[in-house]
């Protein structure tokens, strides 16, 4: 912006950022933009603490691209949304910072088989949504999965065009994210989606969970849980299937916009470049 001040500048967040990435941003000085779209209210405040400039909440400018379809499905399904792993000894959280995989992903181990029960006993069918983007890593992101649920009892759904995972869970019954900003993505298209908020207590990093916030935000509420039971699991997902769209919409409004937003076809910026 010091560069070229008659230049609109326009920043655009692009995921899900960590403490640690707001705690490296804040050793840089002057920095400035004309406007900044965020995910949230929430990490506009993040970001106002650092930058100077004009804040807007837009949601994930992906997300708002990608128009939504019509649940036309006759199926029933549970579509998990997988955070990997991928093809390494340690998980990257940021930087240097890394941890083992078997601790990262042990979730996974204790959450899928409880999610293949209730699959099982009300007739769903399990879908698990890939993160790998090459035919090598999604070998080994299945057979991760082969080795918790046993091969056959769940269908390994992969997304190497990046539409598929937007179009796969606007159709699906209820999405379930334990770490993704695609949680937060769906849960944005008022998709019904369940968040499991447990690796930030497995890796001792509170910034590691979805509904990371400012604003105190209960540990268990109508579609998420910070527990890992059969009893609380079934819980938050019988009331996201269940539920009226009215009473989704009101729930949902408890984390929108401060968590995520929705600006579809991005109206918001298409309005700045005028």
């Amino acid at each position: 912006k010091d560069l070229f001040p008659n230049i609109k500048i326009i920043v655009i967040q692009n995921g899900m950022r960590t403490q640690f990435f707001f705690d490296d941003l804040a050793k840089k000085k002057n920095l400035k933009t004309d406007y900044l779209l965020t995910f949230s209210e929430f990490y506009s405040s993040k970001f106002s603490k650092i930058v100077k400039g004009k804040f807007i909440p837009i949601g994930s400018f992906k997300n708002n691209l990608i128009e939504k379809k019509n649940n036309l499905s006759k199926k029933k399904s549970v579509s998990f949304i997988s955070s990997g792993p991928l093809n390494f000894d340690k998980v990257s959280i940021y930087q240097k910072i890394k941890m083992p995989m078997n601790d990262y992903y042990s979730p996974e181990k204790y959450i899928l088989p409880i999610l293949k029960k209730y699959c099982y006993q009300k007739n769903f069918d399990l879908n698990i949504l890939c993160r790998s983007k090459s035919e090598k890593n999604l070998s080994f992101e299945k057979s991760f999965y082969d080795k918790i649920l046993g091969k056959n009892n769940f269908q390994i759904i992969e997304t190497f065009n990046y539409k598929d995972i937007y179009n796969l869970s606007d159709i699906s019954t209820v999405n379930i994210s334990i770490y993704s900003a695609f949680g937060l993505e769906c849960l944005a298209r008022g998709n019904r989606t369940v968040i499991l908020n447990v690796r930030d207590l497995i890796t001792k990093i509170d910034s590691l969970k979805v509904f990371w916030s400012t604003r105190k935000i209960k540990e268990k509420g109508f579609f998420w849980t910070n527990e890992i039971s059969e009893k609380e699991i079934f819980r938050v997902l019988d009331n996201s299937i269940n539920c009226s769209d009215e009473k989704w919409r009101e729930n949902l409004s408890d984390i929108m916009p401060t968590l995520t937003n929705f600006d579809k076809n991005n109206t918001v910026f298409k309005n700045l470049l005028i």
